[in-house]
């Protein structure tokens, strides 16, 4: 099994190639049918930028697990004043920072940072918003309450993995079977209860659920759809 750092290193390019490009031409045959199941990440996306667009304008926004900086970039040009980026990969990171430079964002809206989000203080970043999609669920139960700590009043919108009985899931379980059987490679991993997230939340948040991926915020208002946590 392979660190965090080092499988997002190695994969996260080809991760996002295969995600939002259609281009699976250097993966491996596991990979490649992998990506029949990830249409629903570009579901995420999309459903992200949406529900934002009303709550990122003059925020300064932080977001974990930014990746190679897409939905970053993508609050940037939709209002936010400043987005912080925080990933485990350089890799990533050096792509999150040259997309925003293509983009012609000014350098002055966004700071993107490697690093371990465990054993970093969200306190020493400016922001009035916390986003996080894909990311819970490789983060350790025992690092979450001092991370959740760490995020103050801000409001919360996170995408997690939902520890459910469904297909989708059992997909999901015998491909990272696969990776860590056969490739060594899959990194710590865990799907997460609803109940497991109203503890540690210990305030009044809302659910709901969009194309097999599930959702929490603590955003004031949430849009017709979603239920208490």
């Amino acid at each position: 099994m392979k660190s965090q750092k080092e499988y997002w290193n190695k994969f996260v390019l080809a991760w996002d190639g295969s995600v939002y490009d259609a281009d699976a031409q250097k993966l491996s045959v596991l990979e490649k049918l992998a990506t029949l199941f990830r249409g629903k990440l570009r579901v995420r996306h999309n459903f992200a930028i949406e529900f934002l667009k009303p709550h990122i304008h003059g925020r300064k926004v932080l977001e974990l697990g930014c990746g190679t900086g897409r939905l970053s970039c993508d609050l940037l040009q939709g209002g936010a004043t400043h987005v912080t980026g925080l990933d485990i990969s350089e890799t990533a990171i050096a792509t999150a920072a040259k997309r925003a430079a293509d983009l012609g964002i000014s350098e002055d809206r966004y700071a993107f940072k490697s690093g371990e989000i465990e054993k970093l203080d969200c306190r020493d970043f400016e922001f009035d918003l916390v986003v996080g999609l894909g990311v819970l669920q490789y983060l350790r139960p025992e690092s979450l309450p001092t991370i959740f700590a760490s995020f103050g009043n801000a409001p919360l919108f996170f995408e997690f993995h939902e520890n459910s009985a469904t297909w989708l899931n059992f997909v999901h379980w015998i491909y990272r079977k696969c990776k860590s059987l056969v490739y060594r490679d899959y990194p710590f991993y865990r799907t997460i209860s609803r109940r497991e997230l109203r503890a540690l939340l210990g305030q009044q948040a809302y659910y709901c659920q969009i194309g097999g991926v599930s959702f929490f915020t603590t955003c004031p208002g949430p849009a017709a759809g979603w239920q208490a946590l």
